[in-house]
C-alpha cells in the first residue's frame, strides 16, 4: 500500500474521535438552527443561515475539530513521520493527511449548507435548488480554503498549537474588511456569499485570494514535513 494511501486511511481514522463528532455535528446544527429563529424565511433567513451559522461558526470550528482528530494532537509533520516509515516519503504522507482534512471539511460545508437551506425555506421550490446551486460551489471552496490554512497552521507549535492561532485570528480579524482581513479565508467566504468584501475585492478577486492563498498554504506545509 503506497504512503499516500496509508495516511488518507489514517486520517479517516482519526476523524472517528468522538468528542471531535459531537462538537462537529453540533456546530453544522447551528445553520438550520439560525435560518428556522429567523424572522423571515426564504433567501433572507438563508443567507443568516449561510454566513452567521454554516460560514461564520461552524465550518471553521468543523475543520480545527478535524484537523485536531486527523493529526492527533501532533504537529503535520509528527503526523506524517509516524506514518512514513521504512524510508517512505514523509512528504507524501502529510499531503495524504491533508487532503484527508480536504475531504472532510469539504463534507463538513456542503452537508452543512444544505441543512441550512433546508431549513430556511418551506418548500423546496425554485429558490431553493437556485441557492443550493450558487451555495454548494462555495462550500466546496471554503472547506478547502479552511483545511490549506488549518494545514499549515498545524506546522507550529510544540503540538500544533498554531491550529488555535489560526481558529481565534480568522474569527477576529477576518471578520473586518481591511487590510488585516487580506490574509485569511473568513472575509473572503464573507464576499463569495454577498456580504462585505475585504479591500472592496470583486467575488473573483476572492475566489483568486482563496485559491492562491489555499495553494500556497498547502505547498509550505508539505514542504515542512521531513522525508
Amino acid at each position: 500500500m503506497s504512503v499516500l494511501v496509508r495516511s488518507l486511511l489514517e486520517g479517516a481514522r482519526g476523524v472517528r474521535n468522538v468528542r471531535a463528532l459531537i462538537v462537529a455535528c453540533v456546530a453544522l446544527s447551528l445553520g438550520p438552527v439560525i435560518a428556522k429563529l429567523a424572522p423571515s424565511s426564504g433567501a433572507s433567513a438563508a443567507d443568516d443561515a449561510l454566513r452567521a451559522g454554516v460560514f461564520g461558526i461552524a465550518l471553521p470550528l468543523a475543520a480545527y475539530l478535524s484537523a485536531e482528530a486527523i493529526l492527533q494532537g501532533k504537529t503535520l509533520d509528527q503526523a506524517a513521520r509516524r506514518i512514513a516509515r521504512y524510508g517512505t516519503s514523509g512528504r507524501l504522507a502529510g499531503l495524504g493527511l491533508v487532503l484527508a482534512l480536504a475531504a472532510v471539511s469539504i463534507a463538513a460545508a456542503l452537508l452543512g449548507s444544505v441543512a441550512a437551506l433546508l431549513g430556511a425555506y418551506p418548500a423546496h421550490g425554485s429558490d431553493f435548488y437556485g441557492d443550493l446551486f450558487r451555495s454548494l460551489p462555495i462550500a466546496a471552496t471554503a472547506g478547502a480554503a479552511y483545511a490549506g490554512w488549518y494545514a499549515l497552521a498545524s506546522c507550529f507549535g510544540a503540538r500544533g498549537g498554531g491550529r488555535k492561532w489560526l481558529l481565534g485570528l480568522d474569527w477576529v480579524l477576518g471578520a473586518s474588511s481591511g487590510v488585516l482581513a487580506a490574509p485569511w479565508p473568513r472575509g473572503h467566504v464573507r464576499n463569495l456569499l454577498g456580504g462585505s468584501p475585504v479591500l472592496e475585492l470583486s467575488q473573483a478577486g476572492a475566489f483568486g485570494v482563496l485559491l492562491l492563498g489555499t495553494s500556497l498554504a498547502v505547498l509550505a506545509a508539505i514542504a515542512r514535513s521531513h522525508d
